[in-house]
């Protein structure tokens, strides 16, 4: 088989299948960039600022792949299919969204199990507190739709001008968006490859069943716990007892020692002015649930990993 052959036949594939669903391909691109906003809110700009451009860029690109690669195993199915990607989509997109305008983090495993241990007076409990809130988040919502129609317009004449003047160029793209989607996957492992999936349809249908696996496994945990005999063998400390204060649901954009508008933590800000406190302003969580929290709390984890 003469790969050149193989070459021409598959990038005009791809390149047919760009210039069919040019609307749907920057359509999928733009309900996607919730994940690049994610990079964003947690990316460290004290860095070079020609690295963090090259992130985004990686990514976008990456993205941009990922879609054309998904529309073109969808045109191999029936339509029905391309739109429940479709709907999925948008729905992920809002869900993502909410996530990252209330919690700055896109919907991961540890949101998913908390929606799944509460209940429906918790629930109205919490939109009756954040109703304000989310009405703010709502009118953003609608001029984030307003914005997102010039940029899939201009994606679609930016498509049409490659389509026009570089077929090469396009021709390559596609080949390495089929190369990427199958390198990454092939490198980084199959695992790493769903779970960090900038495509939130295949992220998130992949973190919801891995929380119900932790749920399983949560409650295997508990239900053995009296069976389970803790002994120190060694105590080596001079110190005779140390006791560690876990806060539940803290917030530190609600405490008045971080910066807060309102006096929220007075007994803390009077130790801390007494020099009895020290106040750590450059830390990460380890995840978005109480338990792995705890897990990683006493250990050496490194969350950059």
């Amino acid at each position: 088989m003469n790969p050149d052959k193989v070459y021409i036949a598959v990038s005009d594939w791809l390149i047919r299948v760009l210039s069919e669903n040019k609307r749907l391909l920057w359509f999928l691109f733009v309900l996607n960039l919730t994940c690049i906003v994610n990079l964003y809110m947690i990316f460290d700009f004290r860095s070079i600022p020609v690295e963090s451009l090259k992130s985004f860029a990686l990514l976008a690109v990456y993205l941009l792949s990922e879609v054309l690669v998904t529309i073109a195993i969808l045109r191999l199915l029936p339509e029905i299919f391309t739109r429940l990607i479709v709907a999925l989509t948008v729905i992920f997109f809002c869900v993502d969204a909410f996530a990252l305008t209330m919690y700055r983090s896109v919907f991961d495993k540890g949101m998913f199990q908390v929606l799944l241990d509460t209940n429906i007076q918790e629930a109205a409990e919490y939109i009756g507190d954040y109703s304000s809130v989310l009405s703010t988040k709502i009118f953003y919502a609608v001029l984030l739709v307003i914005v997102i129609a010039p940029i899939i317009k201009a994606g679609i004449a930016f498509t049409d001008w490659l389509l026009s003047f570089n077929v090469r160029f396009l021709r390559i793209f596609s080949i390495l968006s089929a190369m990427s989607f199958a390198l990454v996957w092939a490198v980084a492992g199959l695992n790493f490859f769903l779970v960090n999936n900038p495509l939130s349809i295949i992220r998130i249908s992949c973190l919801i069943p891995r929380a119900f696996e932790e749920i399983r496994e949560y409650r295997e945990v508990y239900e053995n716990l009296d069976s389970v005999k803790v002994e120190i063998t060694r105590n080596e400390s001079e110190l005779p007892l140390v006791v560690f204060i876990l806060g539940e649901s803290t917030n530190r954009n609600h405490m008045g020692i971080y910066g807060y508008d309102k006096p929220t933590t007075p007994n803390l800000q009077r130790r801390l002015d007494a020099g009895e406190l020290i106040l750590f302003t450059d830390c990460i969580s380890g995840a978005t649930e109480t338990m792995p929290v705890c897990q990683r709390m006493f250990t050496f984890y490194d969350n950059r990993g």
